[in-house]
């Protein structure tokens, strides 16, 4: 299992948060258990996300897309 850096998992939540709402806690943590790197938890994430719309921008918005 891939150690977090607290710093990623709690902007992970704060980013998905705007997209899943409260819920988006409980995803990140089941999310990281899965990811082995930053990227793959956010795809990972991004797959929770419904709108096709709003799983671009998530992934557009990412730490690394700048």
């Amino acid at each position: 299992m891939t150690q977090w850096d607290p710093v990623v998992i709690a902007g992970a939540k704060q980013h998905l948060a705007v997209y899943a709402g409260p819920i988006a806690s409980v995803i990140v943590d089941r999310a990281a258990k899965r990811a082995r790197t930053p990227q793959e938890l956010y795809q990972i994430l991004a797959t929770e996300i419904q709108s096709e719309r709003d799983r671009a921008a998530f992934l557009k918005h990412t730490p690394w897309a700048r």
